[in-house]
């Protein structure tokens, strides 16, 4: 338990870093260039990334559940790299312009042949991080990844204040990449081949379509809004989507997606060894829970504030849109690892089978609302997140043995703490509003919600009360 909390506060606190990073880097293009600017981009980024996900295949998870890895299997893992994403760089040059003309939108084209970069030098640095996970190296990956959003972050700044436009947003990204390949050159294990090799690449082929094609029908939720609302209804409306969603992206990288790789690494170490993981998901799942619904409802209250200091007074019109996303984020915040604990299971094609239904629902929902308002799409697409808590429990109670009354229990003290919190957040927003400002307002009330949930966790008995024990004896040194 002490490696994996270990771990996790590193993760942690390479995601705290890299999001201070990135949150400085998000106020500053959203003040420096306009919505139009910033949604080319994003229609560009979210179609480049299915060529991002394609070029992975699963590779990364293969390494990190894979029970022995030598020499040859990780050469193996790097000629797939190459065969994957160099042919797919060519792709989107080929593609680049037809893309832009599809969209009608100048300079979409320019965005696609500089991202492609990207496909040429990631598979230098890809290996190298999939063995750190792996062996929950941690404190390297955190000095990689810190320095690669110091570098993304600086390059896109820059750019954008010597009026480079959209385009500022690509050479961000390239200089990201780069410096994540730079900084895992130096952490690249000794017996690691530097020629590739093809005598595993039919063991990563066939644990690695399923993965890879999971990713891409992730990634292809994910796009889904900017591709259909981008083309319908212009790259204004996209961008307002796609700038509610990102409010929940940034909390995504403070704690499930630093928690996720942890907690995938260590549901791996469970099943070779052989034993239970569905105390561990429970557990974890609590946990999770207890940051999770809290910041949904005091987001809830303090939206209007929060999209204030994110990307300005320019953006209020998502204010609406990211309250209705807590109900959504709620709901879909329950067992979020599921799909960790089923790759690190080696379950790939549950993985691929969850994320094809649930891609598809998505895509559905958006096309079908494609021309109402977003607050229209915004509350229809809470059902996929009901769709996905069905899928999950069903998945789990088949090939974990989950109890019901097991996954309410794990529930049941985060659930009291957001009743709390929700009363508490609603008082102090009717008392506050009209008598102070926004930003002293949601100080206040974070710092109160925070306190609150801290000292329920504290005096209650709850299967998280050791663990918070646990991490503030090896935070502060405690007896």
């Amino acid at each position: 338990m002490s490696q994996v909390i270990g771990a996790a506060f590193y993760a942690m606190g390479t995601r705290y870093l890299s999001m201070l990073i990135q949150l400085a880097s998000v106020m500053a293009v959203s003040r420096l260039l306009t919505p139009e600017e910033i949604g080319i981009y994003s229609i560009t980024a979210s179609i480049f990334g299915l060529a991002l996900l394609i070029r992975d295949f699963g590779i990364g998870s293969y390494l990190i559940q894979e029970k022995n890895v030598d020499g040859e299997l990780a050469a193996s893992a790097f000629s797939m790299s190459l065969l994957l994403c160099w042919p797919l760089a060519l792709v989107a040059f080929i593609c680049g312009p037809y893309i832009a003309a599809f969209y009608e939108l100048k300079g979409m084209s320019d965005v696609f042949n500089f991202l492609a970069i990207n496909l040429i030098i990631i598979p230098f640095g890809s290996i190298t991080l999939s063995l750190l996970k792996r062996e929950m190296k941690f404190n390297k990956i955190m000095v990689i990844d810190v320095g690669s959003s110091l570098a993304s972050a600086s390059v896109t700044i820059s750019c954008a204040l010597t009026n480079f436009g959209f385009m500022s947003l690509a050479y961000g990204s390239v200089a990201g990449t780069l410096a994540t390949v730079c900084l895992a050159t130096v952490y690249r294990p000794t017996w690691l081949p530097v020629l590739p090799s093809v005598g595993r690449l039919k063991d990563i082929a066939s644990f690695g379509w399923r993965i890879s094609g999971s990713n891409l029908f992730t990634q292809l939720n994910t796009s889904s809004a900017d591709m259909i609302l981008g083309k319908v209804q212009g790259p204004e409306v996209a961008v307002f989507f796609n700038k509610a969603v990102s409010v929940f992206k940034l909390f995504n990288q403070i704690f499930q997606n630093s928690l996720r790789v942890v907690f995938q690494s260590h549901i791996a170490v469970v099943s070779r060894e052989k034993r239970s993981v569905i105390d561990t998901v429970y557990k974890l799942n609590g946990l999770y829970l207890l940051v999770a619904w809290p910041f949904c409802s005091l987001l809830f209250f303090q939206a209007d504030a929060v999209v204030f200091i994110l990307f300005g007074s320019q953006w209020n019109a998502i204010v609406p849109l990211v309250k209705i996303m807590c109900l959504s984020y709620s709901i879909s915040s329950i067992f979020v690892f599921h799909q960790g604990t089923l790759a690190g299971l080696g379950m790939a094609n549950y993985v691929l089978k969850m994320t094809a239904i649930l891609s598809v629902v998505q895509i559905s929902v958006i096309f079908f609302y494609r021309s109402f308002d977003l607050t229209f799409i915004f509350f229809a697409l809470i059902s996929v997140s009901c769709i996905r808590a069905l899928i999950v429990w069903n998945q789990m109670v088949k090939l974990m043995n989950a109890t019901f009354i097991d996954m309410l229990v794990s529930m049941l003290f985060p659930a009291k703490c957001v009743f709390v919190l929700l009363v508490l957040n609603y008082f102090c927003d009717r008392l506050l509003s009209y008598s102070v400002g926004v930003l002293v307002e949601f100080l206040f009330v974070s710092l109160m919600t925070a306190a609150v949930l801290l000292l329920m966790i504290i005096y209650s008995d709850n299967p998280m009360r050791p663990l918070l024990k646990h991490v503030m004896k090896i935070t502060f040194r405690w007896p």
